[in-house]
């Protein structure tokens, strides 16, 4: 099954994973805000975003998912989140 970001209707759909390679980097940045969003530590969406990586088809490269949570969480953090 080929999944793209505009598949899912929630962050709870989209923690399902199976992305489709041409989605799964838009979907990380999005996965990724929301985890920091909602107040969760850096190792604890490092150890979510990893799970949820590897339901994708095929998954992010190692380097490009810890740049996509880094800069989600320094998102967060300018925004005022945890």
């Amino acid at each position: 099954m080929n999944l793209k970001l505009s598949d899912f209707d929630s962050n709870k759909d989209l923690a399902k994973g199976g992305i489709s390679e041409g989605g799964r980097h838009k979907a990380a940045v999005s996965y990724a805000a929301s985890l920091f969003n909602g107040g969760m530590d850096f190792n604890t969406a490092k150890f979510e975003m990893e799970r949820w990586n590897n339901t994708n088809h095929p998954p992010l490269p190692e380097k490009e998912l810890m740049r996509i949570i880094t800069d989600a969480e320094m998102f967060s953090k300018r925004k005022g989140g945890s």
